[in-house]
């Protein structure tokens, strides 16, 4: 290694200690500040240059060292303070910047950069951090332990092979579809427990579009039952949380299908303008008014996990086969029988079929439009079951110019 590289080591290793130290500085750390971490990141890439000549065994040697005067000094700082609660953050980041500056010397810089970034704002973001797991009730730690369940230890143990009729169930793929959504579902929720109890409508219907739309309209619906004059706004919320929806899906198809995005989007694009020119018009007729969000379930319970994962494989076999026996309109009918109930799996299984070439994507499009339109269906009987009279009729009005859009959009679409 020249001087010239070497200096450039140095150089980022005293700028990353600089960062983490700064914020050190800034919350009053009594045993390292900026200069102290400066100088800890400096010792990490010496130690680690050092080792290129001397032997690896510099490294943790002179880490151990580092760790016996970082022990030294709290041990100091709690006998002039008894029984403060010293912690060990500022510790343990001073160990972590070592570990860093070593790194560079043989690691990845962008590695390296990333992870003190990330690093500082661990650090600065302590207060937002605390008072967010303070807000955290049992379901919600439930919730995060179940996440973890479904994507770290379930999905690697999952086979990533081709099963059953027409090679179309692969464990692995079909899991991690499961995740993805659920993903997506738990952002939402976490974006629910960030907010204020007390939101705008538009923020509440999106909330809820993130999590579940179709959840969503039944709750809103059931509350109109109470208060018969929370109507326009019960349609404002629900036609939001669609909307929401229908982005959702719509850019999961174009990241599983992303070859054939330029051909897919456009028409998705001109089908959220509608619904969004629907939604914006009703909020201008109401603008203003504040909304409780509905207290929304787990999204990543188990059981709803696998049973979106048995019905996205369900799914997926049933499209093979109506392409097989029915050819690619009977498609268009499993399109409507799956858009009742849920729209990611359909949406996901015919992009998955796009990606591969089994079918073409102008049909693609337009199965998911098709299943969208079921879905409005299946959401304004859901409205009529429990909603007032008022909100039937407003919804109905809202999801009907919806339609109008989706099939006018179907009919014409130029085709290439």
């Amino acid at each position: 290694m020249d001087t010239q590289e070497t200096l450039i080591l140095l150089a980022i290793s005293l700028g990353l200690g600089l960062l983490v130290g700064m914020q050190r500085e800034r919350r009053g750390s009594e045993l390292a500040g900026i200069r102290t971490f400066t100088l800890i990141a400096l010792l990490g890439t010496l130690s680690a240059l050092v080792a290129k000549t001397a032997g690896i065994w510099v490294i943790p040697s002179v880490g151990l060292g580092l760790a016996c005067i970082l022990a030294v000094g709290v041990y100091n700082q709690g006998r002039v303070e008894p029984g403060k609660n010293l912690g060990l953050t500022t510790e343990v980041a001073a160990l972590v910047m070592f570990s860093l500056g070593a790194y560079l010397v043989g690691g990845d810089r962008t590695v390296a950069v990333v992870t003190a970034g990330s690093v500082a704002l661990l650090l600065h973001w302590k207060d937002p951090m605390h008072n967010f797991v303070r807000r955290m009730s049992d379901k919600d730690v439930r919730a995060i332990m179940r996440f973890v369940l479904i994507t770290v230890v379930i999905l690697p143990i999952l086979p990533n092979e081709k099963y059953g009729p027409y090679q179309v169930l692969n464990p692995f793929e079909i899991w991690l579809v499961v995740v993805l959504v659920v993903s997506v579902s738990l952002g939402g929720y976490v974006l629910y427990k960030l907010v204020p109890p007390s939101t705008g409508t538009l923020l509440g219907g999106a909330i809820g579009g993130l999590i579940s739309s179709t959840a969503t309209t039944v709750s809103y619906a059931r509350r109109t039952r109470e208060n018969p004059e929370s109507a326009p706004l019960a349609a404002q919320a629900i036609m939001i949380a669609t909307l929401l929806s229908t982005m959702r899906v719509m850019i999961l198809f174009s990241i599983f299908a992303s070859s054939f995005a330029l051909q897919t989007l456009p028409p998705f694009l001109a089908t959220c303008f509608v619904m969004g020119a629907v939604t914006f018009w009703m909020w201008l007729w109401d603008r203003g008014a504040k909304t409780v969000q509905p207290e929304p379930g787990n999204p990543a319970e188990l059981f709803s996990a696998i049973v979106f994962g048995l019905l996205y494989a369900v799914i997926k076999l049933a499209t093979a086969w109506g392409k097989d026996y029915f050819g690619q309109a009977g498609l268009y009918g499993i399109g409507v029988i799956s858009g009742l109930t849920d729209l990611d799996a359909i949406t996901l299984s015919v992009a998955g079929m796009t990606g591969n070439a089994t079918i073409l994507p102008q049909l693609a499009w337009r199965i998911v439009l098709v299943a969208t339109m079921s879905n409005l269906a299946f959401k304004f009987g859901c409205v009529m079951v429990l909603g007032t009279p008022r909100l039937v009729r407003l919804v109905g009005l809202l999801f009907g110019i919806s339609a109008v859009g989706i099939i006018a959009i179907m009919l014409f679409w130029p085709k290439f």
